[in-house]
Formats: C-alpha cells, sequence, structure tokens
C-alpha cells in the first residue's frame, strides 16, 4: 500500500503570503535610520603620543571623571558625577579603562568597594594630559 502526499500549490496566496513578510523585514533604509540613532564615536587619526590619542578618544564625560578624580574628589562625589550623567561608576570606570587599554596598554584606574584609584604610576601622564587640552 502506497501512500501519496498531493501539494497544491496556490500561487496567488504565496505571492500574497510573501509580500506580507517582505514588509515585515527590516530593509537596508531601516538599518540607516538605525544606524542614525546609534551615537557612534569619532575615530580619531592616531599620533605618536598615546597620551594625545587616549585624550582624543576620551568623551567629554570620561575628561571630566579625570578631572574629579586627579583633583581627589570622594567615591561619594564620582558617583553623584556618573548619576548627573546617567552612568553606572563601573560602566564608566569601564569605558575609560578600556580606552586607556588600547592606547597606553594599561588600565589606569583600580575601583574597590568604596574607594577608586588612579595608577600612582599614570597620576603626572594623566594631569599633564588634562592640562594640554
Amino acid at each position: 500500500l502506497r501512500q501519496y502526499l498531493e501539494f497544491v500549490f496556490y500561487s496567488e496566496e504565496i505571492r500574497t503570503i510573501s509580500n506580507e513578510v517582505s514588509s515585515k523585514l527590516i530593509t537596508e533604509a531601516d538599518l540607516d535610520i538605525e544606524e542614525e540613532k546609534i551615537i557612534e564615536e569619532e575615530i580619531i587619526e592616531k599620533t605618536d603620543d598615546v597620551w594625545s590619542n587616549l585624550y582624543n578618544n576620551l568623551n567629554s564625560n570620561e575628561i571630566n571623571f579625570l578631572k574629579l578624580l586627579v583633583n581627589n574628589s570622594s567615591i561619594i562625589k564620582l558617583k553623584e558625577y556618573c548619576k548627573n550623567i546617567n552612568t553606572l561608576l563601573e560602566v564608566l570606570v569601564e569605558a575609560i579603562n578600556e580606552k586607556c587599554m588600547d592606547n597606553i596598554e594599561d588600565n589606569i584606574i583600580e575601583l574597590f568597594d568604596d574607594e577608586i584609584i588612579i595608577y600612582e604610576d599614570y597620576i603626572e601622564n594623566i594631569k599633564l594630559m588634562l592640562e594640554g587640552e
């Protein structure tokens, strides 16, 4: 006993469903609109000075945070600053350290539960970098 399956294709129905699915797909134009919504960081041309490169890659929030940090602001003041710019302290420190890793190949900030420090080896370089703006 053989069983046969019969497929009946209704081309008009298939075309209608295909059009519905196509209308729901993301198009290149939609992707362009989404890309415009994403804030991209400016790509800066690299120089031989790693500290200039770092400065050029930091955004204004990160620069202001470093200024507070080198001026010995308390952890409370640093957390307050982060709250005012709608970001978490840990996220901002991680972003700065990531850029430092890309430019000077090391982290500069260490975050503890109730303390934040700049590594002593980098304090002078950071102060000079911030003064040179």
